[in-house]
Formats: structure tokens, C-alpha cells, sequence
């Protein structure tokens, strides 16, 4: 491919060369392999391998545009309370996911930071899921648990609930649930010195003095295949730390831990934030018949818009 400047200028001809189809392609690859550090190069030659193709995520239509879930993604899933948030997640990025992982051989770590639901309550969401896809039934949590007066769970749905729950077993094998209290700064350190260190090289800086570890400059994986994601559920129930005293420098810190952990560590993020009605409520009053008023907006994030734009 050649360019030319215009006739009346004096500037000299550029020519950019494209390699002709009897060039030796086993040379320019070579080329490439000696590059190994550019990450572009990188993700073309996992990209020909197929690690770089989306995995399912349960839904349909939605994939003409997402094309499944990716490693190294930030999704920020945003909803008023109550109206089914966690639910898509542990759908899309839990339920469906580890059975794609599982078909392909594909090892998955979940780091699940459940601040708002518990541990037994995650499992018997699960336990429903898996008796919706086995049976096509649906049940709630409050069924099997119990809760309802004068309904208890049957001899045969105990049995469901039971073969269900083997299966639920099996998932936590690669689903760690923190319920507790964390920063950013922890939920950073959970990430990096117990799992990725434990998992592949973490490349660091030399320590400044005084400082125990220097600054994280690459990660190079043990198994480049294995996929790592972590979900917030929710992000305004990150605890406090030194500097981020309060919800939106909380959530700000955080957003920032989680570009880093994309960009640097190819994560996938899965942060859950609530919407800030009594901001959002009176714009979409003065715009009821409008199509601003239904689609999610900056002002819907107004704990931290930095997720939004992030």
C-alpha cells in the first residue's frame, strides 16, 4: 500500500509495505513469538488457539451483542433493590458458566463476595436452579427451607432437594463464598496474595524501602486457560478503610482495584450496584413518556458513578 503526499508538496513519498502471499510466513511468525511481552500479540495468538471465545451464559438473545462471557471483563449489573440483580448474576455468571467451563475442561475459580447473603442462603438458590434445569420445577428458597406455614418440603422434593445439593457440592470445589466484612484493599489482597500468587507469578517491582512488596506490573498464569471471576454482591456494603471513609470513596477505590485486576490479571468482574432512586426518580417524573426514562443512566449510579463509567 502506497501514499502519496499532494502534487505541490515537497514532503518525500511514504510507502507503506504490506508482506506479498509468497513472503515466508514461518519467518514473520517468529517475529511475532519474539514479541511475546506485546499484549496485543498475545491475545491474537490465544484468540487463533480459541481461549479468547465467549463461554455460555445461560441467555440468548443477548449474545448477538455480548457474544457470552469473557475473561478480563468489567460487567456492573445495576438495578433498583429488589428486582432480581443477584439473581441474573448467579445465573449468568455462577450456574451457566460453570457448566460451560465444565463441557470445555476449562478450570474456574469463583471468588464470590456475598456482603448481603449468606452462605447457606447462596447454596439454596443454587440447590432451586439446579432442580429448575433437572426437573422444571420451580421452587423458592423459602419453600425448601422451610419458611412457609404449612408448607413443608415434601419426601419427594426432599429427594430433589438432595440430588440437587450434590451438584451444589460440587460447584463450591471451585466457588470460594466470602461472607464477611472487607475493604478494598482486603478484597484486593484476597485476590492477589491467595489466589493468583498461588495460581501463576505475580511480577512485581522492586520493594521501595520500608515497603514489603513493590507495585504488581504483569501476572503470568500457570494454566492460561483456567478463567478467574469474582463477584460484589453488593458494592455499597464494601466496608470502610483509611482514606475511603465513606460509600462513594469506598465504591470509587474499589472500581479502581477492579480495572487493575481486568487490565492486569485478565479477571472478570461481576459488580453488583444498586440504583440511587430519590436521584433518578424525579428526572424520570418530568420524563414519563420518554424512552431516557426506562434505559439506566449516569445519575441511576449516584453512590459512585465511577462504576458507570469505569
Amino acid at each position: 500500500m502506497t501514499t502519496q503526499n499532494s502534487p505541490s508538496s515537497n514532503s518525500a513519498k511514504v510507502t507503506w509495505e504490506l508482506p506479498d502471499e509468497d513472503v515466508e510466513w514461518e519467518e514473520l511468525e517468529k517475529k511475532w513469538d519474539a514479541h511475546d511481552d506485546d499484549t496485543f500479540i498475545q491475545q491474537i495468538v490465544r484468540g487463533r488457539q480459541g481461549l479468547n471465545e465467549g463461554l455460555d451464559n445461560g441467555l440468548i438473545n443477548i449474545n448477538k451483542y455480548i457474544h457470552g462471557t469473557h475473561r478480563g471483563r468489567y460487567i456492573l449489573i445495576g438495578a433498583d433493590s429488589g428486582v432480581g440483580k443477584t439473581t441474573i448474576a448467579d445465573f449468568m455468571y455462577i450456574f451457566s458458566l460453570w457448566i460451560a467451563c465444565k463441557k470445555l475442561g476449562i478450570k474456574l475459580y469463583i471468588k464470590y463476595f456475598s456482603f448481603e447473603i449468606s452462605a447457606a442462603e447462596k447454596k439454596a438458590r443454587w440447590v432451586c436452579q439446579w432442580i429448575k434445569r433437572m426437573y422444571n420445577l420451580d421452587f423458592s428458597s423459602d419453600y425448601i427451607m422451610g419458611r412457609i406455614p404449612g408448607k413443608r418440603l415434601t419426601d419427594a422434593h426432599f429427594k430433589m432437594v438432595l440430588r440437587a445439593y450434590g451438584v451444589v457440592e460440587e460447584m463450591m470445589q471451585d466457588i470460594e463464598i466470602i461472607d464477611h466484612m472487607l475493604h478494598p484493599t482486603g478484597m484486593l489482597n484476597t485476590l492477589v496474595e491467595n489466589h493468583y500468587e498461588k495460581i501463576g507469578r505475580v511480577i512485581r517491582d522492586i520493594p521501595k524501602e520500608g515497603k514489603k512488596k513493590g507495585m504488581i506490573r504483569a501476572y503470568k498464569a500457570n494454566d492460561p486457560r483456567a478463567l478467574t471471576v469474582a463477584v460484589i454482591d453488593h458494592m455499597a456494603l464494601i466496608n470502610v478503610e483509611a482514606g475511603a471513609i465513606n460509600t462513594k470513596a469506598i465504591m470509587d477505590r474499589w472500581s479502581m482495584y477492579s480495572v487493575q485486576l481486568r487490565n492486569i490479571f485478565g479477571t472478570t468482574l461481576i459488580n453488583i450496584q444498586q440504583f440511587s432512586t430519590n436521584m433518578m426518580g424525579a428526572y424520570r417524573e418530568q420524563h414519563k413518556k420518554s424512552e431516557a426514562s426506562i434505559s439506566p443512566q449516569r445519575l441511576d449510579f449516584g453512590d459512585s458513578s465511577y462504576t458507570y463509567r469505569d
